[in-house]
């Protein structure tokens, strides 16, 4: 949220802020998979299938989306957040820390980042807190 108060402007912050950062990544299905490739999320394996038979088969989609929205009806490790968009999904650790930055990815068929990245225990050096409050922050410096 951001309010006008004496001609500045003050961003509320975030437990980010305050706290450090979460890990996440993005990958991309730039192509769809066949029959017998896989995507380990965070050490579960997962075989893309035209006739899935097993514990952690995924069907195969018609296109990459589909085949990518398949994935998500599967039981994903719990420890973070899952968002698609097209082809692209962003996963998300869920609590702030460096610990997500172990949560590991592979592919036989896709190229992915090996582990999330990005969690931090350190508080966003970017913002500076306001004197005498306790919720809101102000940049340092703005960038245009």
């Amino acid at each position: 949220m951001i309010s006008t108060q004496s001609n500045a402007s003050y961003i509320e912050n975030t437990s980010e802020q305050q706290n450090g950062h979460k890990a996440s990544a993005t990958i991309n299905y730039t192509v769809n998979p066949a029959d017998g490739n896989t995507i380990t999320v965070n050490g579960t394996l997962f075989t893309y299938r035209t006739s899935p038979s097993a514990t952690n088969d995924v069907q195969v989609g018609a296109d990459a989306t589909t085949s990518l929205a398949n994935l998500l009806t599967e039981a994903l490790p719990t420890t973070a957040t899952y968002t698609q968009t097209g082809t692209s999904l962003f996963i998300e650790y869920k609590t702030i820390g460096v610990a997500g930055n172990a949560f590991t990815l592979d592919s036989n068929f896709i190229t992915v980042p090996a582990t999330l990245t990005g969690g931090s225990n350190v508080p966003d050096p970017d913002w500076v807190k306001e004197a005498g409050t306790t919720v809101s922050y102000v940049p340092k410096e703005i960038v245009i």
